[in-house]
């Protein structure tokens, strides 16, 4: 639930008084003007601060732009750790206005995650309301890159990617031939079979690798019973947890990992099961978390040691 419904008469002179302040202090700057999912929206052509309440912090560093404010945190994978010191990490459940307007951005990202909120920021600084979100982050990252003039920078890094993915996605399916693959994740409540989202974007997407039969092609994801699970039977699974209760969660899936279909399975009998922690599995959500996802899913599979 966000913090602010709606913006107090002494909040909202605030603001005013703090954006007549930033427009004083940007002078000279060269403004263009954007359309954008909430219409047209003058911003800088090169922001300096801008905050990222759009879970967009690693788009944003691949082309060389470091937010003052991010939805990334507050923790942080390792892999982003040492990128983003000093910067304000928050969750999009937790942003507060004035913590935004104490910044001074130049440029606010947001998406409709945060779309109560959007009303208060565009006092504070121009803002930007992504039609993408995370789970779609190919089709975002060109809008943002389009937005900030960084097509470059996203097109350079692109193509490494998807050459590093197609190199390891070969390799992978060099060795495992016809095999099959799912990536299975248990909440406190509910069994999951991924598609093409998170973890199962980077396996089926990015590395190309067959999808289990009867999986959601069409879909991101699918709640399954327990009975429909070992239906699927595919070559390799990937296990996670996610939710806030990991304990009833893991219950779970020792209770699935302890019936008697779960070792009739071909993974189960191939020693092909890997378990993933909570943050690990979903490494996949963003580009550069992509990056880590599929050494981890070469190494795994392939059984390379670092």
């Amino acid at each position: 639930m966000f913090v602010f419904a709606g913006c107090s008469q002494k909040e909202s002179a605030s603001v005013a008084s703090k954006q007549e302040g930033a427009s004083q202090q940007a002078g000279d700057t060269e403004f263009k003007t954007v359309k954008t999912s909430r219409g047209e929206v003058k911003i800088p052509v090169h922001p300096k601060r801008v905050v990222d309440l759009a879970y967009a912090t690693e788009e944003l560093l691949i082309m060389g732009i470091k937010p003052v404010m991010s939805t990334s945190g507050p923790d942080l994978p390792d892999y982003l750790k040492g990128k983003l010191d000093g910067v304000a990490l928050v969750e999009t459940s937790s942003v507060k206005v004035e913590d935004v307007m104490a910044l001074q951005p130049d440029l606010i990202l947001t998406s409709n995650r945060t779309e109560k909120l959007y009303d208060q920021l565009t006092q504070i600084a121009p803002t930007v309301q992504l039609e993408g979100d995370f789970y779609t982050w190919r089709e975002r990252f060109p809008e943002m890159a389009s937005i900030l003039g960084k097509e470059k920078e996203m097109n350079e890094w692109l193509a490494q990617y998807d050459a590093k993915a197609k190199q390891i996605g070969d390799e992978i399916k060099k060795q495992s031939k016809d095999a099959t693959f799912a990536l299975y994740v248990t909440n406190a409540s509910q069994y999951r079979i991924y598609g093409k989202a998170l973890l199962g974007d980077v396996l089926f997407t990015d590395l190309g690798l067959p999808m289990a039969e009867g999986a959601p092609k069409e879909k991101l994801v699918e709640i399954v019973s327990l009975e429909n699970l070992y239906k699927f039977d595919p070559d390799y699974i990937f296990l996670g947890l996610y939710g806030s209760n990991l304990a009833v969660a893991q219950k779970k899936l020792d209770d699935m990992q302890k019936s008697e279909l779960w070792g009739k399975l071909k993974a189960v009998k191939n020693g092909h099961v890997y378990m993933l922690d909570n943050p690990t599995w979903s490494l996949g959500t963003f580009p550069l978390g992509k990056e880590k996802a599929i050494e981890m899913v070469r190494d795994l599979v392939l059984k390379k040691k670092n």
